[in-house]
């Protein structure tokens, strides 16, 4: 029994011996190929982490937006509401207007593209909401151009530079810059920030 245990380990012992590059090529190859494999994995899961938390935050983004515009919308809608509670007379024009203010929330970058017919429904949204500002406006500013007029109703509006940009298919300096002209030619002593104008808006 002893002999052929010596034996077969005689044998193995020469094999390995005689092998030996090979058998340390192979065993380093295995662990190559591990560690690659490993590395592959690890850097699988770190990507579909990144992917994973880039879409929660899109998705909490998005959501944020919706509910923000859900939160205006109803505002509005309160508003509109209270101005007609009394007799209940609301025209088809009063709802075009509404739903024309909740196409601009919903798909600002479109806006672009309407008629200056369906920019009306601004101009008599704005007066729903805010004590006929657009009329009063007029009546005293009435040489301003239409598209002064409803860069004016943006802002009674509560619509940011940035969201008046975009509803107008133009950068925000455009928009500063169109404030600050409206500034001098309503010729109206207010700050000289932009900020300035849009809070003589929105108290008029």
């Amino acid at each position: 029994m002893v002999v052929i245990t010596q034996t077969v380990f005689s044998c193995w012992s020469r094999v390995f011996s005689d092998n030996m590059l090979e058998i340390g090529t192979g065993i380093a190859l295995l662990c190559f190929l591990y560690w690659k494999y490993k590395r592959l994995y690890v850097q699988g899961e770190c990507e579909q982490a990144t992917v994973a938390s880039r879409l929660e935050k899109e998705l909490s983004e998005e959501m944020k937006i919706i509910n923000e515009l859900e939160t205006e919308v109803n505002r509005y809608r309160t508003i509109f509401n209270k101005q007609f509670c009394a007799d209940s007379a609301v025209s088809l024009k009063d709802v075009e207007s509404f739903n024309f203010y909740v196409s601009l929330l919903r798909n600002p970058a479109s806006a672009n593209r309407f008629s200056m017919d369906e920019w009306d429904n601004l101009f008599h949204f704005t007066d729903i909401v805010s004590n006929d500002f657009c009329t009063r406006f007029l009546e005293v500013y009435s040489y301003l151009k239409w598209k002064d007029i409803r860069l004016c109703c943006l802002i009674r509006l509560r619509f940011s530079t940035n969201d008046v940009a975009i509803l107008l298919g133009i950068k925000e300096e455009s928009v500063i810059k169109n404030k600050n002209r409206l500034k001098k030619q309503l010729e109206v002593d207010i700050k000289h920030s932009f900020e300035g104008f849009d809070e003589y808006i929105n108290q008029f």
